[in-house]
């Protein structure tokens, strides 16, 4: 299992809270306060985790299929959200 570190976006700092934190418990970032609880903040970082993902796999797809002149990829340009919180991934 592989573990990784819940950030602030803004100061990269990693998130402060409770050892054990339960779902309504309060992680705030010690550089510029911003905080949520882990419920919250769990499905913020699931949703920039996919997002991530997506990315990705577009450009493989996209890079294995460059110069072939049978298959064209196009891909659909989705609005990036802005996130308040993330996660360092080796992608």
């Amino acid at each position: 299992m592989t573990t990784h570190t819940i950030k602030c976006a803004k100061c990269n700092l990693a998130l402060q809270g409770p050892a054990d934190p339960e779902p309504d418990d309060a992680l705030i970032c010690p550089g510029c306060g911003m905080s949520d609880t882990l419920e919250n903040v769990t499905r913020e970082i699931g949703e920039y985790v996919t997002e991530c993902m997506a990315e990705a796999i577009g450009g493989t797809v996209r890079d294995a299929f460059r110069g072939n002149e049978f298959i064209e990829v196009t891909t659909d340009h989705r609005h990036q959200t802005l996130h308040r919180f993330v996660v360092d991934l080796d992608l």
